[in-house]
């Protein structure tokens, strides 16, 4: 099959899950079976669709099962935007943004560290009960300098309510809904762009 041929049955595939409601993996599944009945019937592509279904989509974590793919996929991002803001050694992911580039204030840090620690090992399934724990976040925060022990967390609480917090005192945990990953892609984004 040619390189066109290719490119109209990826462009196909794309346009009929475009519209899908559901999370990103839900229509990369849906894209992946329309264009195997498009090409002939069979769940796997073949890399020259593959590498299609990535131009045309715009997106380079399509079908890309790293864990920077993982990532790109639930915040709406590209792999090598989710390799500018994360490191991950093990299962120890880190926050690599430069200090500098964090809110002034300790609130608005506290929020973003949050939100992104937890969006990124929950993508991962990091997490116990897919709930990131305060503890985590709590070190994220010493490390980008602010963390605020009598308001830690208020503030994480200000991240608002498409955010599920659980447990009380030392069991605290945050957990992330559809919406949540979405307003966590939001975030990151405001520091790949600003590049």
């Amino acid at each position: 099959m040619g390189d066109n041929s290719y490119k109209q049955l990826a462009q196909t595939a794309y346009d009929a899950v475009a519209d899908l409601k559901g999370d990103e993996q839900f229509k990369i599944e849906g894209y992946k079976i329309i264009l195997a009945a498009l090409v002939g019937g069979t769940i796997g592509l073949t890399q020259g669709a593959e590498q299609e279904a990535k131009k045309v989509s715009g997106a380079s974590h399509v079908g890309d099962t790293s864990w920077q793919g993982k990532v790109a996929a639930k915040l709406d991002l590209t792999v090598e935007q989710v390799s500018t803001i994360y490191h991950l050694d093990g299962e120890n992911l880190k926050i690599i943004i430069d200090h500098k580039r964090m809110p002034k204030s300790a609130s608005q840090s506290t929020q973003h560290v949050a939100a992104l620690l937890a969006a990124g090992r929950q993508a991962l399934g990091l997490d116990e009960n897919n709930a990131t724990a305060y503890d985590l976040i709590r070190l994220a925060c010493k490390d980008y300098g602010c963390f605020n022990a009598k308001n830690f967390t208020s503030y994480v609480k200000l991240l608002g309510s498409k955010f599920i917090y659980t447990g009380t005192g030392a069991n605290q945990a945050l957990q992330l809904t559809y919406p949540a990953f979405g307003i966590a892609g939001t975030i990151a984004k405001n520091y790949v762009e600003a590049e």
